[in-house]
């Protein structure tokens, strides 16, 4: 854990930036600021505000992001959301 005002609720996960949170196991937050890896195995690389809630889902930057689907994506800009499995 690295950086101010993260939260962290699981086990074996990264959170670098400034109010992140990982809830999920194995979930990681590596920079930015308030977004939230939920799933398992998810992941935020950056960005503000942006939210991986599915297992395995990563966001890569950008803002206001979703990536809600197993395995689902987001490469960046604003508000994209990918909700289906392997959705991108």
């Amino acid at each position: 854990v690295v950086g101010f005002d993260h939260t962290y609720t699981s086990f074996s996960g990264v959170l670098f930036g400034r109010n992140n949170a990982t809830t999920g196991f194995h979930a990681s937050v590596l920079g930015g600021r308030d977004s939230t890896a939920s799933g398992n195995g998810s992941a935020v690389v950056s960005g503000i505000e942006n939210l991986a809630s599915g297992h395995y889902a990563a966001i890569l930057t950008g803002v206001q992001g979703t990536a809600s689907g197993d395995y689902a994506a987001v490469g960046g800009g604003d508000e994209n959301i990918a909700s289906g499995n392997f959705a991108r």
